[in-house]
């Protein structure tokens, strides 16, 4: 078998002025051998790497590319490192898969779902039937497209984040199963109306997240094969399933009770902070302030 592998790791802050622009995108994107001297170490591309050397894989390099954390990324740069994605692709010949390790938060100036867009150029190209898997970080924003363009999406679950390599392992395991038929991936999505303050997503003992991850674990065991958390702008599950759709929205629905553990565990931070309507109306007699809520 023959797999192409690859990175774009874009984080995005839409809220800072600075642009990630071509230069920036052209001085951080590696090719050939580099993408796997780059990929060995504490990444997803290294796990992958493990079990594609285990079953004998030809391995393909595409491109590496870790612009950094900015801004926004210019429709350019965006275009430009989407087309050299392709046109590695097509001089990579005959593939019988793709893995990529991609952050998942790119906003472009023109596209808000970056890693969307980028994932339906890569499907658009290779077809239907060539399995498509792509790790995420932890504070990834899945998009409906994302997961309609990709076979699976596998998204660390530990922050800070120590488990790039298990995830990348993983992807070569559902991959080798993708090619001798025993495995079939499915997936289901959905955002509740919640977000999550990226300064409390530790999930050490005593943080908040810690009693969620645990119960998503949980449920996961209720499910065989089912499994992973990707985060969108807010609290959102992904639920993945080797063999039916039914099945994997089954699984997703189960997985309410998660949703409902988040809402208490930000019931308990406002209670605690108290940060309850009178509590915020007292605060805005005592002087000038600037709230802003996110639903």
């Amino acid at each position: 078998m023959r797999v192409a592998i690859g990175g774009y790791i874009a984080a995005v802050n839409s809220f800072v002025g600075y642009r990630m622009d071509l230069a920036q995108f052209q001085r951080s994107t590696l090719t050939g051998d580099a993408v796997f001297k780059m990929g060995r170490g504490e990444t997803a591309i290294s796990g992958f790497l493990d079990v594609a050397e285990a079953n004998n894989w030809e391995t393909v390099p595409l491109l590496f590319s870790v612009p950094g954390v900015w801004g926004k990324v210019t429709s350019e740069a965006h275009e430009w490192l989407k087309e050299q994605f392709l046109t590695s692709l097509r001089k990579a010949g005959k593939i019988d898969g793709v893995f990529l390790q991609i952050h998942g938060t790119e906003a472009v100036e023109n596209v808000d779902d970056g890693e969307g867009d980028f994932l339906a150029a890569i499907r658009n190209l290779i077809g239907d039937k060539v399995p498509l898997i792509a790790s995420l970080d932890g504070h990834a924003n899945v998009s409906p497209l994302m997961v309609k363009s990709a076979s699976m999406l596998i998204g660390v679950k530990t922050n800070p984040h120590y488990d790039f390599v298990p995830v990348g392992r993983h992807a070569g395991r559902v991959m080798a199963g993708m090619f001798d038929g025993s495995i079939t991936p499915t997936s289901a999505w959905a955002q509740p109306a919640m977000v999550t303050g990226l300064q409390k997503l530790y999930i050490a003992p005593g943080w908040p997240m810690e009693h969620l991850m645990r119960l998503s674990a949980n449920l996961a065991a209720r499910h065989p094969h089912v499994g992973g958390r990707a985060r969108g702008a807010g609290l959102g599950r992904l639920a993945r399933r080797i063999d039916d759709h039914a099945r994997a929205g089954a699984a997703h629905r189960d997985r309410g009770a998660a949703v409902a553990a988040g809402y208490g565990v930000r019931r308990r931070a406002v209670h605690a902070a108290g940060a309850g309507p009178d509590a915020a109306a007292r605060r805005a007699s005592s002087g000038p302030r600037v709230t802003l809520r996110c639903a």
